[in-house]
């Protein structure tokens, strides 16, 4: 009797505990999956009462794909055969309100081994999962940036190896030149024992060593230049510039290398056009578009238009040749970027970048059209008449003691 008692005593303690846990949905199913049992635990999970749950199938908590898969119908056999079927996913609250859940069932036998039902356990892990959510996505936020950033190495590298090979070039080939000009010389002079030295041949060599030499000190600039310009170093001295007479200056040194490439310059300058820019630096920005017009568009007229626009100066530099290929453009301004792949053309890709960024610290912008099918190419500049308070210049490391000169 005292051993009746006790286990009475024990089943409605059990009873009690299972009934007192808050945290974990537990209830019993009958041998087809209808709802016997409810703890106060699984009220308040899925918010059915005892009374309105108890007798309903417990698919009643599963998705419509779920159900649709028989997932409940499966899961009640795998336990049935295997004892215990364990499983996470989406259950249905009865606001309808999904929660992810780790589900237990355990097949309820007796000692015959005949199935008299089932247990479930249910926990609430909807927090586990938005924070496992929140780092799978964090990961594969960091994943697509760790492989962007890796091709943008893998492309930084491609740029720097492509243009080491072409300052290799570039810078030799006015080395080598200088070079033999002067083994050339030294070798006139060697024999100036035997007969005079031809001072008109002696002349030239000079002549071209000079040109080399002048073609390697402005490769040497362009790039001191970007180094500058990356550092916040490259200043700027305003002072009151006339585009004309600048245009005009600059056209001059180019006297020779025109007439080499067949190129007739065509102007359309106001005159009077003036403004406070570094005379230098927009010097600098004519020589790297006529230069490029010359050597990428030989044979073609050369059309500058010049003008202004209320406070402001448009500048057009058009020629008409092969124009810029499509795939080209976007890089057109970017460091190392030539218009041209040909070794036949010189050069270290740094002449528009450079450009730009004079413009930029001007206050201006620099825009590149494309004509008709793709032919021509015209470079399109606006400058404020006066970049002395220009913001971008202060950015871009203007010095103090040199910003201003009338």
């Amino acid at each position: 009797m005292a051993n009746e008692n006790q286990k009475q005593n024990s089943d409605e303690i059990f009873m009690l505990l299972v009934d007192a846990v808050m945290d974990y949905a537990i209830f019993a199913l009958d041998t087809k999956g209808n709802i016997l049992t409810w703890n106060k635990g699984a009220q308040r999970l899925k918010g059915y009462s005892e009374k309105e749950i108890q007798g309903q199938h417990f698919s009643k908590f599963y998705p419509p794909e779920d159900i649709r898969a028989k997932k409940p119908q499966m899961e009640l056999e795998l336990a049935e055969v295997t004892g215990r079927f364990e499983d996470e996913g989406w259950r249905l609250r009865k606001d309808g309100t999904k929660f992810w859940a780790n589900v237990i069932i355990t097949a309820l036998k007796d000692k015959n081994g005949k199935l008299l039902g089932f247990s479930k356990v249910t926990r609430d892990l909807t927090e586990r999962k938005i924070a496992e959510e929140h780092l799978k996505s964090a990961y594969a936020g960091l994943e697509t940036r760790v492989k962007e950033k890796t091709s943008q190495l893998e492309e930084a590298l491609r740029a720097r190896d492509e243009f080491l090979s072409i300052a290799s070039h570039e810078l030799k080939t006015p080395i080598t030149s200088i070079k033999m000009q002067i083994q050339m010389a030294r070798h006139r002079l060697a024999l100036h024992k035997e007969k005079p030295v031809d001072l008109e041949k002696q002349e030239q060599s000079l002549k071209v060593a000079e040109n080399q030499l002048d073609r390697l000190t402005l490769l040497i600039d362009d790039l001191l230049n970007v180094a500058k310009i990356q550092a916040g170093k490259l200043y700027y001295i305003f002072e009151k510039v006339r585009f004309s007479t600048l245009l005009n200056e600059v056209l001059e040194g180019f006297e020779q290398q025109l007439v080499k490439s067949k190129n007739q310059i065509k102007l359309y300058v106001d005159e009077e056009l003036e403004g406070y820019w570094d005379r230098t630096r927009i010097e600098q920005v004519l020589v790297n578009l006529i230069s490029n017009a010359s050597k990428y568009a030989p044979g073609s007229p050369i059309v500058i238009f010049a003008k202004q626009n209320e406070n402001k100066a448009e500048i057009t530099f058009q020629d008409l040749g092969p124009g810029i290929p499509r795939e080209m453009r976007d890089k057109l301004f970017e460091r190392f970027e030539r218009l041209g792949q040909s070794r036949n053309v010189g050069g270290l890709g740094l002449g528009l970048f450079i450009s730009k960024q004079v413009i930029l610290a001007h206050g201006g912008k620099i825009e590149f059209r494309s004509g008709d099918e793709g032919r021509g190419a015209t470079f399109i500049i606006t400058l404020p008449l006066d970049s002395r308070t220009s913001p971008s210049a202060s950015k871009l490391g203007q010095k103090p003691s040199e910003v201003f000169l009338d």
